[in-house]
């Protein structure tokens, strides 16, 4: 957690969301501060507040119901009678936002039912959105985001993939993870892989693709390759290739870099679907060097000089042979 973080935001981070415990994210290597540089450090420093105790629903699930600090407002998903369903009973659909200054109700809406009325609607499980000020909502397939700053909800947005997907059963695309990283909304479907989606306008998120992709097991498991721009995109980008254990419900961002590359994103189609990977680094003018992949052990491996000097397939030979 601490070094996503880092990889993503900044230092002074790090303390508050550490403090975070409901959380299963984990990282792969590297330090995140240079790498999506400071979208962050426009956040103003508030007083410290005391999470309101507002009279809400009793019929909300577990982890349905944030405190934004910053705003000091209560997020809440909950069932209702007007959204009880006469087969299904209990259907968590009703979002309400409340002022934490008073527990005023300050937004009321129904959301639709997604699929069916006994699959309910989450609050994404980490929302790390102190320049952002959205929160992110899923439900089985769709994907709404409510703007606390503009009390808007925004929606819905399905996930977007590079190559087609094909549904193995009925699980297939649910919506089984969701975070918001500041600008960058990350997730993970149930036999679709990870996604991405870019919120600087989060009126028209716009879906990254990955630069590269995996089929680690056709219809299952997907490892893709993504590129998150730093805020000043000359200083770089960095790559992640998120990762979802349903068993343990465990989600891993897994940052590359230590810091921003230069990388090429002009990549032949070819090449995109590969377990090794080598890709290019700008270095200087008309200088560049091998980066290399492993798309399976989702890694960055070091080539040693000697290797490094070599052309794309001796590069992949020995990679093969690690």
């Amino acid at each position: 957690m601490k070094s996503i973080i880092q990889l993503l935001l900044f230092p002074t981070l790090l303390l508050a969301a550490s403090c975070s415990d409901d959380s299963r994210t984990t990282n792969g290597t590297g330090s995140l501060q240079d790498s999506l540089q400071q979208d962050s450090m426009t956040a103003t420093a508030k007083p410290t507040l005391e999470k309101p105790d507002c009279p809400v629903s009793d019929h909300v699930l577990k982890g349905n119901l944030f405190w934004e600090s910053n705003e000091n407002l209560l997020v809440v998903i909950a069932a209702s009678q007007e959204t009880e369903d006469p087969d299904f009973g209990e259907s968590h659909r009703l979002l309400e936002v409340y002022d934490g200054s008073n527990c005023q109700k300050i937004f009321r809406e129904i959301l639709p039912v997604n699929i069916s009325p006994d699959f309910p609607y989450y609050l994404s499980k980490i929302t790390y959105n102190k320049v952002s000020r959205i929160v992110a909502i899923q439900g089985f397939n769709q994907i709404y985001l409510f703007h606390l700053g503009e009390r808007k909800l925004l929606g819905p947005f399905q996930p977007k993939f590079l190559n087609e997907r094909y549904a193995e059963d009925a699980q297939t695309g649910m919506i089984d993870r969701l975070e918001v990283w500041e600008n960058y909304l990350i997730g993970h479907a149930n036999g679709m892989g990870a996604f991405v989606f870019d919120l600087h306008n989060p009126e028209r998120p716009a879906p990254i693709l990955p630069l590269a992709e995996y089929a680690v097991e056709t219809g299952m498991i997907y490892n893709s390759l993504f590129l998150l721009n730093s805020a000043d995109q000359n200083d770089g980008a960095q790559a992640i290739i998120p990762a979802y254990n349903a068993d343990t419900e465990e989600f891993k961002i897994n940052p590359l870099f230590g810091k921003p590359l230069k990388i090429e994103q002009n990549i032949n189609p070819k090449v995109r679907n590969n377990r090794y990977l080598v890709l290019k680094e700008f270095t200087g003018a008309n200088e560049s060097r091998p980066v290399a992949i492993d798309m399976v052990k989702m890694t960055m491996l070091d080539l040693p000089p000697a290797i490094a000097s070599k052309k794309t397939t001796d590069i992949i030979a020995w990679m093969k042979s690690q």
